[in-house]
């Protein structure tokens, strides 16, 4: 029996490892055969230590680090953990992943214009899936919140060169939507309702609703 790929992609703030966590442990609870894998693995692995250099501006600002030469190290970490997703898929496992190939096209997307955006897209899925030979998610769960309410929730927090720009947030946020709608395999779950941010446990529900009429779970 072949397992199931769940992804949580979505903007720093929005909820996503608070969800993660709810998951793992409802499926420990139950007794579920499942894996997780959290990316990028920062210290854990040597294209990591790059990434988290890089988030630290270390290599330069946003607009200095070119966004293709980047991804590389993105993908590089992915994919040390390749042949242990395969396996854990093979045995029928059901593998969570807090941020996967979908985080590179957005947050690395959203330095381009439009038209060159998409050109960035189709290398980077030709450079993950057909490259790298990365398995391909069966469905990616996108937790979308507003920036302004996702910055407000980080005000305290120590920000990465990411994290602080808004504006580049936005873009973000905009190529995540897109991806969502171009993609049939994500759902958007919304964290804010009527300009009140959802319970993580009315989320949690959510969720696993999605994940029951799957049958995932």
């Amino acid at each position: 029996m072949h397992g199931r790929m769940v992804v949580f992609e979505g903007i720093d703030g929005s909820g996503k490892s608070t969800q993660v966590d709810l998951l793992l442990n409802y499926l420990k609870n139950k007794r579920k055969k499942f894996s997780y894998y959290k990316f990028p693995q920062y210290e854990a692995t040597f294209h990591g230590k790059t990434v988290a250099k890089f988030l630290r501006g270390e290599l330069g600002s946003i607009n200095q680090v070119n966004p293709y030469l980047i991804s590389l190290a993105y993908a590089l970490d992915r994919a040390s953990v390749k042949d242990a997703i395969y396996r854990d898929l093979n045995k029928g496992k059901l593998v969570i992943c807090d941020r996967y190939v979908s985080a590179s096209r957005a947050h690395h997307g959203a330095k381009f214009s439009a038209a060159k955006r998409k050109e960035f897209l189709k290398w980077l899925d030709e450079l993950e899936y057909d490259i790298d030979q990365m398995p391909v998610e069966d469905l990616t769960l996108l937790l979308d919140i507003p920036v302004n309410v996702s910055f407000n929730l980080q005000k305290n927090k120590k920000k990465d060169i990411h994290e602080a720009d808004s504006a580049y947030m936005e873009e973000v946020r905009e190529v995540y939507l897109n991806l969502a709608k171009r993609d049939k395999h994500w759902v958007v779950v919304n964290t804010v309702e009527d300009d009140q941010l959802r319970s993580p446990e009315s989320i949690h529900q959510e969720i696993l609703s999605i994940l029951k009429n799957r049958h995932y779970i």
